[in-house]
């Protein structure tokens, strides 16, 4: 695929996995010769490092941003044309159940059933 990728993941952790993976396996090496490989960071300093060398990368030959969903990346930004030929997503962002705004929700939709 020519020009952008990006790649959606569940989490941080579930990208920070894989990209430890195809580290280990030669697979990131072999990706890279053909395009280069961002990511997203949490810290904003990195990200904005990370993307800036999507932005120069991605026209030629090509890049691929790994990108968390409902993360920085995900929101607000509009990848036009060839900024992301292609989008693949990896998991579902199931919300964290134990988070108290999903269970006080949970509660109140559990309640309106009645």
């Amino acid at each position: 695929m020519p020009k952008g990728i990006i790649i959606f993941f569940s989490s941080y952790k579930v990208m920070d996995h894989y990209y430890e993976e195809w580290k280990k396996s030669n697979l990131l090496r072999q990706i890279s010769r053909v395009k280069e490989v961002c990511k997203e960071y949490k810290n904003q300093r990195q990200f904005k490092a990370s993307f800036a060398k999507y932005l120069s990368s991605y026209d030629s030959p090509g890049a691929i941003f790994m990108a968390v969903c409902n993360g920085k990346l995900s929101e607000g930004i509009d990848f036009t044309d060839e900024m992301a030929r292609m989008v693949v997503v990896v998991g579902v962002p199931f919300p964290n159940i134990k988070d108290s705004y999903v269970r006080l929700k949970q509660e109140y939709l559990d309640r309106m059933q009645r």
